[in-house]
């Protein structure tokens, strides 16, 4: 739909009157900025979260409920870490393809897996959310020598393949780069609060 008049919601732009209009969950949550009901056909990406108080709001509020409203989700993980159904929001899964279907028809990598053992005691460590608190396995990450573990396991299994390594939280990020470097491996570390461009130009 090139010729689209498309808005956004964010920040100064309050562009809602568009026939497209492009706002994040954590803007029309707000009260002052929720979306009124007057959209036709409403898209949620990531839609798993759906699930969550701020977006029930938010999207009741833009008329998800309402009749003749089509409200459509997408998402790449279907399936909550809390076990809470989709199903209180979506009536049907409309389309789906599993991993292995999309490695089959050349959307994604095949899959090899490694196991390298790491002697970590969580007994300490709480979970929130369904999710480990950073924090606390942070020091237990530490404590079991996971950066020195990590850099070894992609020099011997990884290298010279380029690779992302997903580690929480920032400061066990910062240990695996240096252990990285200290094996001879040109790496950098990208992080959350980290400029923009900084980031891009380094991944």
């Amino acid at each position: 739909w090139p010729e689209a008049e498309v808005g956004v919601v964010k920040g100064d732009r309050d562009e809602r009157d568009r026939q497209v209009v492009l706002a994040s969950v954590q803007t029309i949550a707000r009260k002052r900025r929720q979306l009124q009901p007057v959209y036709k056909t409403i898209v949620v990406d990531e839609c798993h979260h759906v699930c969550a108080d701020s977006y029930l709001e938010a999207l009741s509020a833009a008329g998800c409920y309402e009749p003749g409203v089509l409200t459509i989700g997408y998402t790449a993980t279907p399936e909550r870490t809390d076990k809470k159904s989709l199903g209180s929001f979506f009536e049907k899964i409309v389309y789906r393809r599993s991993m292995l279907e999309m490695m089959q028809s050349g959307y994604l990598c095949d899959m090899r897996a490694k196991q390298v053992s790491l002697a970590v005691d969580l007994a300490d460590v709480k979970v929130s959310r369904g999710d480990y608190q950073e924090a606390a396995l942070g020091r237990a990450m530490h404590a079991a020598g996971a950066p020195a573990l990590v850099a070894k396991a992609y020099a011997e299994f990884g290298a010279p393949r380029k690779a992302i390594c997903y580690v929480p939280p920032v400061e066990i990020a910062r240990e695996v780069l240096d252990e990285l470097r200290r094996l001879a491996v040109h790496a950098a570390h990208v992080w959350g609060e980290q400029d923009l461009a900084e980031r891009r130009q380094v991944l």
